[in-house]
């Protein structure tokens, strides 16, 4: 009907990318919530037989294009299976409906030429060279500059921030999957932090679901700067609405007892976290909400850019704090360096020496 048309492209058109509507969501992605906490497709792909292929929007701005590399590697060393990314921003079916003319093209051209490699390829020996196979007949049957190239595809996510303001470590509902994450503000405030993270190899199934890390700053005179370690738990449950991940922060220094519990909770693109303990004054536990916005990121992980909003719910001592970021750099070898800024539209009410701006350099090493 028409209203219906009407009011899920109100929810749709919000933003460039073209965002699903609630309404959609509604009928498209809850139900398969319960059975997504029971199995999960990295854990049954091997056992499908039937040629497969992973075809995804490079740009995908729901489901992250890495997600079909990581399920291409889970798959058997002798299955059939293949990728292709088309350069878009759209999500699964909307290359269809909402995308341009030339990527439906390119959509239908993928497939046709799909079935063709499959019929001339029945036995397959090793499933990295039936995937290179495919690309080759790929780029020469396609418009090679639709194509996006599956080796540059990262597994990255996106990146690692600590602040003062957030008062957490926070990786949008997923754990950084570098092995080590250096990252160091270089303006030098109350807020200026620095600090090293280490996290399991993706092989390594319990330990890469835990990651631990060490902040610490260059001043002694203020009690909101002291050193502070971390551990965080990350297991998801779910695909678009539910926890992913646990996160215990301890002050280093006695007067400054910090000690906080902070639990990830992911919806669609938003991740919402919840920390409970002594944030802003060892004498008082707070209660604070704080909300990561990805706005952009390339599929090879080169740039990232968001908004965060946190807020504490104490009413007596209140404060707010709304701020964007956006981390560029390229990877090079088997590090990943990146220059970030981060701009907070509120000044903080605690912390007087604080600049609104922040800048720094974060580096990755040895990307899972």
């Amino acid at each position: 009907s028409s209203w219906y048309r009407g009011l899920e492209g109100l929810f749709s058109s919000l933003t460039a990318h073209k965002r699903s509507s609630i309404l959609r969501m509604s009928y498209m992605v809850f139900p398969g919530l319960c059975y997504g906490m029971s199995t999960k497709p990295a854990w049954i792909i091997q056992s499908i037989a039937a040629p497969t292929l992973l075809l995804h929007s490079s740009g995908d701005w729901l489901t992250n294009a890495r997600h079909s590399k990581m399920l291409f590697n889970k798959a058997g060393a002798n299955q059939p299976i293949a990728l292709a990314f088309i350069k878009t921003v759209v999500h699964a079916e909307d290359m269809l409906t909402r995308d341009t003319e030339m990527i439906k093209k390119t959509f239908f051209d993928v497939l046709a030429t799909w079935f063709k490699f499959i019929d001339e390829n029945a036995v397959v020996d090793d499933k990295m060279q039936f995937n290179k196979a495919f690309t080759q007949r790929m780029n020469s049957a396609v418009e090679s500059d639709q194509i996006y190239p599956v080796m540059e595809i990262t597994e990255l996510s996106r990146p690692t921030m600590h602040n003062q303001r957030g008062n957490i470590w926070t990786t949008q509902s997923e754990q950084n999957p570098a092995f080590i994450t250096l990252q160091a503000v270089l303006n030098r405030d109350g807020d200026a932090r620095q600090f090293v993270t280490i996290g399991g190899k993706k092989n390594q199934k319990i330990l890469s679901q835990l990651q631990a890390g060490f902040a610490w700053a260059d001043y002694d005179t203020q009690d909101s700067i002291n050193p502070e370690a971390y551990l965080s738990l990350y297991h998801p449950f779910g695909s678009f609405l539910w926890a992913r991940k646990l996160t215990y922060i301890h002050g280093m220094q006695r007067h400054d007892s910090r000690r906080i519990l902070s639990a990830d909770l992911a919806f669609l693109v938003v991740d919402f976290q919840l920390n409970y303990g002594t944030i802003r004054t060892p004498e008082k536990k707070d209660l604070q909400l704080y909300c990561t916005y990805p706005l952009i990121f390339s599929p090879n992980g080169n740039y990232f850019a968001g908004l965060t909003y946190s807020q504490f719910f104490d009413t007596s001592v209140a404060e707010k704090n709304f701020s964007a970021y956006i981390f560029y750099g390229p990877k090079i070898a088997h590090a990943r360096i990146q220059l970030f800024t981060e701009y907070h539209f509120l000044k903080s009410k605690f912390s007087k020496n604080e600049s609104q701006w922040r800048f720094g350099i974060s580096i990755n090493l040895n990307e899972r």
